[in-house]
């Protein structure tokens, strides 16, 4: 089972993924998820000692989304990512990728000599990057007439590439 916004999204009559005929079931989705983590915070905190210090961080709130965004599309605009006849990345003239078992958070440069299908030399490494903070510092929709950053943050992982 996966708690996702998805789930939050099709139960809440704000969003605009909502159905009022499958609401119930997202419900119970939700009901779930926050079973299964209230067990699991019980467990981690029966383990624990006055001595131990627990945090908790989450990578959303759980809003419903307002909004679809496409981030190979959008890197298409930039020619960062050629997209083949299927719309997806096409890895021999991509610049760019994101891994899938990653949760398609993080972007990579397609890196030659690190990568199998790399094409951007290594040279051209620090470029690609700023072209990619560029592009999704730019990227805007609107929502309800608001122009919106689609992209609140991006920030560049500096490891030895």
């Amino acid at each position: 089972m996966r708690c996702t916004t998805t789930a939050s999204g099709q139960r809440e009559p704000a969003s605009p993924f909502y159905d009022p005929a499958q609401a119930a079931r997202y419900d119970a989705v939700m009901r779930d998820c926050y079973q299964i983590l209230d067990k699991t915070m019980g467990k981690l905190m029966a383990q624990m000692d006055d001595k131990t210090v627990l945090m908790l961080a989450s990578d959303h709130g759980a809003v419903p989304n307002a909004y679809v965004c496409d981030i190979y599309r959008y890197l298409a605009r930039y020619d960062l990512v050629v997209l083949d006849e299927h719309q997806k990345p096409d890895m021999t003239q991509s610049q760019v990728y994101l891994k899938d078992e990653r949760g398609g958070l993080e972007i990579y440069v397609n890196l030659a000599g690190r990568e199998a299908t790399g094409i951007v030399p290594q040279s051209d490494y620090d470029a690609v990057c700023a072209k990619t903070l560029h592009a999704l510092g730019s990227w805007h929709v609107l929502e309800e007439g608001e122009l919106r950053n689609a992209v609140s943050l991006a920030l560049l992982n500096v490891v030895a590439h």
